[in-house]
């Protein structure tokens, strides 16, 4: 019985540390959230890198061999992440895209815009 006890309290702390080199990845790349600052290039390169914590994230989540034993704080933070991530992109990019077609398709397709105007933004499947 003793040794069932002994085996249970390795592989709980074994899951302890394989959940907490997780979350410290995550800190470690990112520190916090990252900030855009409104220019194509570096918040492109921001983007990236993370997408690419959370994909480290996401691979250390899923090569787990041992049972959580309820140590879900890792597969948390991966979700918050992503969250993040979907937040950012949408305000950073998608938002001001957005804005800006908004204000420009009404000028360029107008009732007597060239075919070839209209061509290039209409697409028939």
């Amino acid at each position: 019985m003793d040794l069932l006890g002994v085996a249970i309290c390795g592989l709980l702390s074994f899951s302890f540390v394989k959940n907490l080199r997780t979350i410290r990845v995550a800190t470690h790349e990112l520190g916090q959230a990252p900030v855009l600052k409104g220019e194509l290039l570096p918040d492109l390169a921001t983007m990236d890198r993370f997408g690419q914590t959370i994909l480290k994230v996401e691979a250390q989540n899923q090569n787990w061999w041992i049972p959580r034993f309820g140590l879900n704080e890792s597969l948390h933070v991966e979700l918050a992440l992503k969250s993040g991530y979907c937040k950012q992109f949408h305000q950073g990019f998608l938002s001001p895209f957005d804005k800006q077609m908004g204000e420009v398709m009404p000028k360029l397709l107008t009732p007597g815009a060239s075919d070839e105007v209209l061509g290039q933004y209409i697409v028939i499947s």
